[in-house]
């Protein structure tokens, strides 16, 4: 983001805060409540969006250099993501499906590890960390295998500002750099790549996906839900949110923004006085604060359930104990403040089996809730998502 879109951004934030209002959309939204609990809708998200989309599965920190490695389950698919070299691009990593060409045993079990072979654990077939079958006991037991052609199935991967992406679909085309385009300007400024993942945390929440994703595109609920942490440290229900089809950026004033008043405007940097959250379609949520970047990806368990891993990205390096505490405080605030809204996210959830409500609504100030679920209803319709 160059300093120009700053300052119109941050100008943006203050005309909000002068006039006491936030961006609207045109008109209300009303959604049927059977998106977030009705199986049959579930399955098609996920036929439709999580296994045709790219899916956001580490940072290139978490997998070692050398033969790191890292396991991955993608909706019924589970995935060996391998290194290939030192390097943090396309060609330094691979995805294969991690499913022995024999009897399709699963290859690895270990979550990450180093390893430049995978051996089976059933019959002891070997393949190398680029997928090739290198050995097979007693080979003389299959006159027809020709080694070359069995070699692990491979999925599509992209590495982009350090992020891995996986499409869990095998032999699936994906335009993945139109997808990523509109982003790309952006995340560049944040030399994510340089960065290093800590303390993930994960847990599982008994709310639909769209519900924990849907509270990260509106600042509605800050001075309710989040009354005894971080409310007081922003604006009530002041926010801007662009679409950038399919994925958002929001920008969250905090109240030091009115100090920019009293600045000349070549000194504003909008790391210093905002928020900045990227909802990353379909599965990943980052926070932008001013030295660091919490991560959020979502695993989408049932209609009903929900999977998130929490972790933030700070500079890579060792760090003294004073730097430690920066951190893990940094960490306690935010994870406590994500429990508020997935505590209420469960709350909605059994509001919502209940049967009391035909609909959730969405108000003028909630629009990003409505474009993600159009989101969702393109890519189950087939259509491109614009």
């Amino acid at each position: 983001m160059n300093h120009q879109q700053q300052v119109e951004l941050l100008q943006q934030c203050l005309n909000y805060i002068d006039r006491k209002s936030t961006q609207h959309d045109e008109q209300e939204y009303l959604s049927p409540v059977y998106k977030y609990h009705d199986d049959e809708y579930f399955q098609k998200e996920q036929e439709a969006v999580f296994k045709k989309l790219p899916n956001m599965v580490a940072h290139i920190s978490e997998i070692e250099l050398g033969h790191g490695f890292i396991t991955r389950d993608l909706y019924g698919t589970n995935v060996i993501i391998a290194r290939q070299n030192d390097g943090a691009d396309d060609r330094s990593f691979k995805a294969m499906i991690n499913v022995c060409k024999h009897r399709g045993a699963r290859l690895e079990n270990a979550e990450s590890g180093c390893k430049n072979r995978f051996t089976c654990p059933y019959h002891g077939w070997m393949f190398n960390n680029k997928g090739e079958l290198k050995a097979v006991p007693h080979q003389n037991g299959f006159p027809d295998l020709i080694k070359s052609d069995n070699g692990l199935s491979e999925l599509s991967l992209w590495v982009r500002n350090g992020f891995i992406f996986v499409l869990p679909t095998i032999d699936l085309e994906f335009d993945f750099d139109r997808f990523w385009a509109p982003l790309e300007n952006d995340l560049e400024d944040y030399r994510i790549e340089d960065m290093m993942v800590y303390r993930p945390v994960t847990k599982t929440w008994n709310s639909n996906w769209k519900i924990v994703s849907g509270g990260g595109l509106e600042s509605y609920h800050f001075q309710v839900t989040h009354a005894k942490t971080i409310a007081p440290y922003f604006f009530s229900n002041t926010s801007h949110i662009e679409a950038f089809a399919p994925h958002f950026r929001l920008i969250l004033p905090r109240q030091s923004i009115n100090t920019l008043r009293e600045q000349a405007q070549s000194d504003w940097r909008i790391r210093d006085h905002t928020h900045i959250v990227y909802q990353l379609f379909p599965n990943v949520a980052l926070l932008v604060q001013e030295d660091h970047i919490a991560m959020f990806i979502m695993k989408p368990i049932s209609a009903s359930k929900v999977e998130i891993t929490f972790q933030m990205l700070i500079p890579k390096g060792e760090f003294e104990q004073r730097e430690q505490a920066h951190w893990d405080r940094n960490h306690q605030i935010t994870e406590m403040t994500l429990d508020e809204d997935f505590e209420m996210g469960e709350s909605i959830q059994s509001g919502i089996l209940s049967g009391a409500n035909r609909h959730l609504r969405f108000g003028l100030f909630e629009g990003g809730l409505a474009k993600l679920e159009h989101y969702i209803d393109q890519a189950i319709a087939g259509e491109a998502l614009n």
